[in-house]
């Protein structure tokens, strides 16, 4: 049975293990301290008592002066920043990488659709123009990001590799 949890403060967080040691090397040595200070929000997705994967949010803006839209908003009062929240990290589990739930669905398209819904949440709560994201690397955001989730996330144009879904985007995804 799938469950899923919003992890909180003080609790030690369970044994994970994915195929990004970036990511392993995070989860390892900084997460739980991440929670603890409240930097930012961790939501863990069990199948039975094993951790299917885990992601965070946490509030986000990217500076960015060279697209059009944010530079047509400055001159409405709202700046050269995009504000947001951050899909900070996003891993799946070795033992559920690649493999399907009895619905399906991929274990990875699941944690997203949590992932949604959690900033949907957070966003009616909070505020935010875009969920934003910054794959690893090339092939996260290729293999994963692009291929999986095709329209919803949009290349950011800044010299970094930043990929948002504008908050509306993501609530009609939801509908």
């Amino acid at each position: 049975m799938l469950k899923f949890v919003a992890w909180m403060p003080n609790n030690s967080i369970p044994e994970f293990e994915c195929r990004d040691p970036q990511i392993n090397r995070y989860y390892k040595e900084q997460l739980q301290t991440d929670i603890d200070v409240r930097a930012c929000k961790a939501f863990f997705l069990f199948q039975d008592d094993n951790v299917v994967g885990f992601f965070t949010l946490l509030p986000h803006s990217i500076k960015n002066t060279n697209n059009h839209g944010v530079r047509k908003r400055e001159h409405k009062g709202m700046g050269k920043w995009l504000s947001g929240v951050l899909l900070g990290h996003f891993a799946i589990s070795n033992e559920f990488c690649g493999q399907k739930h009895s619905s399906g669905l991929k274990y990875s398209k699941i944690l997203m659709f949590y992932a949604l819904d959690s900033f949907e949440c957070i966003v009616r709560n909070f505020c935010g123009v875009a969920l934003l994201l910054n794959p690893i690397n090339e092939s996260v955001r290729d293999k994963f990001y692009i291929k999986e989730y095709g329209n919803l996330f949009k290349k950011y144009p800044t010299d970094d590799d930043y990929m948002y879904a504008l908050t509306d985007y993501v609530l009609a995804v939801l509908k």
